[in-house]
């Protein structure tokens, strides 16, 4: 006569993408500090420093490590420590402007 669907049959067999999910890329503080060099840091130096695979994810810088330079760094996003740690070294932050 039927009845419910045992659940799992009802369950997917894999697990759920989500299609618009964006994941930033991760940059520390110490490999700022290590593998870049200048007092302006951009999408583009941390790609050519290795750091990031692609300019078109957003990019957030996180407070792992110390900054031993005063320097400019221009993220996507910031932690609150990494901007703290970056204004207490004498560097200012500057949000991307993506289009």
């Amino acid at each position: 006569e039927g009845g419910q669907m045992p659940i799992q049959r009802r369950l997917p067999e894999r697990g759920f993408v989500h299609i618009k999910m964006v994941v930033d890329q991760i940059i520390n503080l110490r490999d700022i500090s290590d593998r870049t060099e200048g007092d302006r840091v951009d999408c583009e130096t941390f790609r050519a420093a290795g750091l990031i695979r692609t300019v078109d994810r957003p990019v957030k810088i996180l407070a792992d490590g110390e900054l031993s330079r005063v320097v400019t760094i221009v993220a996507d996003k910031f932690s609150r420590g990494a901007r703290e740690k970056i204004e207490a070294a004498g560097g200012t932050v500057e949000e991307a402007a993506r289009a």
